[in-house]
């Protein structure tokens, strides 16, 4: 980098005029940013990209949800996997937030997952969420816990 007055400036008016920056590359310098540019481009189109995701979000064939409800004054939808071999180990209750409902774990692959593993598994609608009416008794602390006990 060279920096050089402007033409045409007298001594006195070289601080008030400013300078002209002027730059230069050699060519071995031009000829080494075009390579690194020409080799990123090489790179980008010639690796591969991310590796496909395996079929745990999408579920296994082989894994058949049940779906139903509870009996009772205010029954509560479930899906339910059971495992796929015979020895199974303990069951899991699966529950969801305010924005989902059982119909998300089966979306996420966590059901057929469980099955998989060698756990029963069963997802419900709480009351009001996804295919379960909204029910009075799940409005108290003792009415949500006999709901839960009923569901089990």
């Amino acid at each position: 980098m060279v920096a050089t007055p402007k033409e045409g400036t007298q001594g006195s008016e070289k601080g008030r005029l400013g300078t002209v920056v002027q730059t230069s590359m050699s060519r071995s310098q031009v000829a080494l940013l075009g390579l690194s540019l020409l080799l990123m481009l090489l790179l980008y189109v010639g690796l591969p990209g991310p590796p496909e995701q395996t079929s745990c979000l999408w579920g296994d064939p082989n894994v058949t949800v049940l779906a139903g409800l509870t009996p009772g004054n205010s029954p509560i939808f479930y899906r339910e996997v059971l495992p796929l071999n015979q020895a199974h180990r303990v069951e899991v209750v699966l529950l969801h937030g305010k924005a989902f409902n059982s119909h998300t774990w089966e979306q996420l692959g966590t059901l057929q997952l469980l099955s998989q593993r060698g756990y029963r598994a069963v997802a419900l609608d709480l009351p009001g969420f996804g295919n379960s009416a909204p029910s009075k008794e799940a409005s108290t602390e003792a009415g949500r816990a006999a709901l839960l006990e009923r569901a089990l």
